[in-house]
Order: structure tokens, then sequence, then C-alpha cells
């Protein structure tokens, strides 16, 4: 996977694991060890807070659009996105508890898709994080 591909990810569709909309792709954040995408922010409504959905296991659809392997009610009591839009360590943890998603899988590098190693000057996330009007 390259910076390209995630950042056409941006605004695209995502389903739940029942083909039940859950809203659109805001950003995404990798990893700050691996590089690779592993959490996606996601606009679910227009007065609610984005939403973090994992991205393991996800497939990228030929429609551009995303199908996470979690359910739409998981998504909806997961934990938000902490202020100033970084994931900490704590929230990160209690994410992957909520998801029951194991933390040494949780990478999107399927279909062989190859991480992404920012330089020490490139953010760990894609996309844009300003409010939509």
């Amino acid at each position: 996977m390259n910076e390209a591909t995630l950042e056409s990810l941006i605004g695209a569709t995502v389903y739940d694991d029942h083909g039940d909309k859950i809203g659109k792709v805001k950003q995404i954040y990798l990893d700050n060890n691996s590089g690779s995408p592993t959490w996606a922010a996601v606009s679910t409504g227009l007065f609610s807070h984005d939403s973090l959905v994992p991205l393991a296991g996800a497939e990228h659809q030929a429609d551009d659009s995303l199908k996470l392997h979690v359910a739409k009610e998981q998504v909806k009591s997961a934990p938000h996105l902490d202020e100033g839009g970084r994931i900490s360590a704590q929230s990160e943890q209690e994410l992957f508890e909520h998801y029951h998603v194991d933390p040494r899988t949780a990478g999107w590098n399927t279909y062989g898709r190859r991480e992404i190693h920012p330089g020490d000057e490139t953010p760990m996330t894609h996309g844009d994080s300003r409010e939509a009007p």
C-alpha cells in the first residue's frame, strides 16, 4: 500500500461486516512503530464525534468503499478520538479491547499492500482533520 492509496481512502464510504453503512473515512492512522495503517477515523453523522475503527482485516472494495470486520453497533459504542486528534497509548489499548483486536496483528497489510514508513518529519496520520462545512 502506498501513500496515494491511503489518500484515496479519505472520503470512502465505510460498511460494517453485515453491509450496513457506518460513515465516511476522514483520516487514517499509522502505527508509530511499524508504519502500518491501523485505525481510521470515520464520520458517523452530522453532530457526532468521529469514531475510530480498526483496519485489521478491512477490505478495500472495487467501488472504493471500505468493508470492516466489525459491527456497526460496536463502532457506535467505541471510545472516541482524543481531543487534538491523537490516539494515546491508553486510548489505543481501550480500542484494542473494545474491538477484540490483537495489537500484534492490528496493521492493515492484506492483499500484498506494503507498509509505509514515514520519515521523521512526516505526520503519522493521513487525511483532512478539519471539520467538514
